[in-house]
């Protein structure tokens, strides 16, 4: 297998001290590692082994669930959730049992399920996902994207029913989810209630547990601009990148700073506080007052201030539209005009979440408990990391025919369906490989859409195909 590629990239920039010339190099690297799919599968297999010797703790009773010989042993059973698509509870059986002798009814199925523990797959992930070194990186770093996305399930209860959409009122759980955008992997998520009010908080919680690459840079949207954030990043030594409001808004953290027009690249220093004397109300641009009613973890009745420092670059993404964003990266890494291209690959999570819903099936559940749902979603994001470590280690010879004018890349959705059949054990790794070679397409990063955002309901359970 040939090495892979290692891609740089050069950008000459204006350095914010003293606007003096300087050359920042952001170079995209990648380890020269190949893992064949059977690998993966090996790794994948093992990664269930180690979470299977802790089943006990994923059980509701450690004595005696999964203890007696069934259809469904517990192996068996996270290998069928985990191949669960767009078909009933009776088809997807059928499929995964196909040419296995007797299959399980779906009663059987939904009695099992419900010993077991959601968070074995989330277990089962974190193992799989650190198994690897091919890793490709920008200037040593991981390039980490934070963001939510709105999953609709089967109506449940009030406090995951919402009214939207012409006041149809309907249920959804809001997903926080951690990705790397240059691996393709998700290394951490949370479920949530359809209210996105807990965003920043899931962040700081995936900050505490540590499932990802400690030498990360984590990127967010504006959803994410916090001061209580912010002070997590730098007393936790993480780099970050967050979209912040404009210079031009009322609230924001770029409230009451005097900035230049256009780009800019400054360093701003900040004093939370939840004092209010005459001093502070007087020094506005200085001093954040932190009412007690706001989340701020580092103020205490021991400590009455708090200095934050943070570095604000502003940079022109077209024809007068400017976006900004806050950071704790130095200049010596990364330069005013990089923020732009290392910003846009917290894109590939958005897509990520399209190929997680749409073709991994995370709108096709096949039940209406919490606990049951939880289990399909924390098993989809196993199964798209599984399928995205299969196909980045797919080499792609180089073919006449496709040197034309595009690069071309693997089709997803054909790809996934013929891992399915790979991880069943229906098609060897040879023919995998051949079908995922087959159906390619082509990759046009400068093309763009105008969103069209339609609201979505859940696929009803009675509507399946068999």
């Amino acid at each position: 297998m040939p090495a892979q590629t290692r891609i740089i990239h050069f950008y000459v920039c204006l350095g914010a001290a003293g606007g003096k010339e300087c050359e920042v190099i952001m170079k995209q690297s990648k380890h020269n590692i190949y893992y064949s799919p059977k690998k993966v599968r090996t790794i994948l297999e093992r990664s269930i082994d180690v979470a299977l010797d802790s089943l006990k703790c994923y059980c509701n009773d450690p004595v005696s669930d999964f203890t007696r010989c069934r259809k469904l042993p517990a192996r068996t059973l996270i290998e069928c959730i985990m191949s669960f698509s767009n078909y009933s509870s009776i088809g997807e059986l059928s499929h995964f049992f196909e040419g296995h002798g007797k299959m399980p009814s779906a009663s059987a199925l939904s009695q099992r399920r419900k010993l077991l523990d959601p968070d074995i797959f989330k277990r089962i992930n974190n193992l799989f996902v650190n198994a690897f070194d091919d890793h490709t990186t920008i200037n040593g770093y991981h390039i980490l994207a934070q963001d939510g996305s709105d999953v609709n399930i089967p109506f449940m209860d009030d406090k995951t029913k919402t009214e939207k959409h012409d006041a149809k009122s309907f249920c959804q759980y809001h997903v926080n989810a951690l990705y790397d955008c240059l691996n393709k992997v998700f290394y951490d998520w949370s479920i949530d209630e359809a209210s996105k009010k807990r965003e920043v908080n899931a962040l700081i919680s995936i900050l505490k547990d540590r499932n990802y690459p400690q030498n990360s840079i984590f990127t967010a949207d504006r959803g994410y601009e916090s001061y209580n954030l912010m002070a997590h990043f730098i007393e936790n030594d993480i780099k970050f990148v967050i979209r912040v409001k404009d210079v031009h808004t009322k609230v924001g953290l770029m409230t009451n700073v005097r900035t230049e027009e256009g780009a800019f690249d400054m360093r701003i220093n900040r004093t939370l506080t939840s004092l209010q004397t005459k001093e502070i109300k007087a020094d506005k641009e200085k001093y954040i007052f932190v009412p007690t009613t706001s989340n701020f973890d580092f103020l205490d009745e021991t400590r009455d201030f708090y200095d934050l420092s943070f570095r604000a670059v502003r940079f022109k993404i077209s024809e007068d539209v400017y976006e900004t964003v806050v950071t704790n990266l130095s200049e010596e890494e990364f330069g005013t005009d990089d923020f732009k291209e290392l910003y846009h690959y917290r894109w590939n999570e958005e897509t990520a979440f399209n190929k997680l819903k749409y073709t991994i099936g995370l709108v096709y559940f096949h039940a209406r408990k919490r606990k049951l749902i939880q289990q399909e979603i924390n098993a989809a994001f196993l199964m798209y990391n599984v399928s995205e470590v299969i196909i980045r280690n797919i080499d792609l010879k180089k073919n006449k025919k496709l040197e034309l004018e595009y690069d071309y890349k693997p089709n997803f959705s054909s790809a996934v369906t013929n891992i399915r059949l790979y991880l069943r054990k229906k098609i060897n790794m040879k023919e995998l490989i051949l079908r995922i070679k087959k159906f390619l397409v082509a990759e046009r990063p400068e093309r763009s859409f105008e969103r069209n955002i339609k609201g979505q309901s859940c696929k009803p359970l009675n509507y399946r195909t068999s």
